[in-house]
């Protein structure tokens, strides 16, 4: 880490006038407490000082996340190579920035944080500020699970905005990335309701109980065939017509060009 580097030398000056007071002189002892100062405000900082060094210095995805991005991500494989760096520059970040906790296991696998990141990047790819500073906790279980807010249901996502807190089931993360066409995206609905909750202020579009019949159309999905993967009821027809609008955008683009054109004014 940057932090760390930078801390290094006065470190080494530290143990050096540590020396020199023990050996030499006791005045020495003065540079002891300017270095640890010194010390202790980069660790105190260490997080803004590590974020400043990545953004100007963003690193690179590994490999295998790289191949199943071009593998399994239309949208990525329609950017410009210019654009592709940038998404995986952002994805890489958004890692970092985020705290991913697993539940059920010890470790959380790199594919599984690189495909929810990936789902979050592709979200604010047009905007300045592609962190969602309101909701920096992801907690993923292994398969669907209960939680507080819904004890007596096995659901495959959730967002608890009191914690800030979105929560995933890896196996439908996976199944939605891997088969968009039969699986719904969950990651980006979830993500979805987070960017409302983050900018309250934009105007989003109002969606009777009717238009389910055209997010059918778009999509396949039925509310019901939804509801089935997610494992909620009360799914909100908004958030899954911003889902459609990245994962079936040409199909969106065709059925509803008004509503299209809403979203793309919306995440531009």
């Amino acid at each position: 880490m940057p932090a760390r580097v930078i801390s290094i030398p006065f470190l080494i000056l530290t143990a050096v006038f540590a020396y020199l007071t023990l050996e030499v002189d006791e005045s020495f002892s003065i540079y002891i407490i300017f270095f640890v100062l010194l010390l202790a405000i980069i660790y105190t900082f260490s997080p803004q000082i590590n974020w400043w060094w990545y953004n100007r210095n963003p690193p690179e995805i590994d490999k295998p996340m790289r191949n199943l991005l071009i593998q399994n991500h239309s949208f990525y494989n329609k950017l410009s190579l210019s654009d592709k760096k940038l998404f995986r520059n952002r994805m890489a970040l958004y890692m970092m920035a985020v705290e991913f906790m697993p539940m059920g296991w010890e470790n959380l696998p790199e594919d599984i944080k690189g495909v929810i990141a990936a789902n979050a990047v592709q979200m604010t790819l047009k905007q300045a500020n592609f962190l969602l500073p309101k909701f920096e906790r992801i907690v993923v279980y292994t398969t669907p699970f209960p939680s507080p807010q819904f004890p007596k249901q096995l659901h495959a996502s959730e967002l608890f905005e009191e914690d800030g807190v979105l929560l995933f089931s890896a196996q439908q993360v996976m199944w939605s990335f891997l088969q968009p066409q039969q699986c719904y995206n969950l990651v980006l609905h979830e993500y979805i309701k987070a960017y409302q909750l983050s900018y309250p202020n934009k105007i989003y579009p109002s969606l009777e109980a009717a238009y389910w019949q055209k997010l059918n159309q778009i999509s396949g999905f039925s509310k019901e065939s939804i509801e089935g993967i997610i494992g909620l009821s009360e799914i909100d027809p908004i958030v899954v017509s911003g889902t459609l609008f990245f994962t079936h955008p040409e199909k969106y683009r065709a059925v509803a060009p008004d509503l299209y054109k809403k979203w793309e004014q919306i995440f531009s």
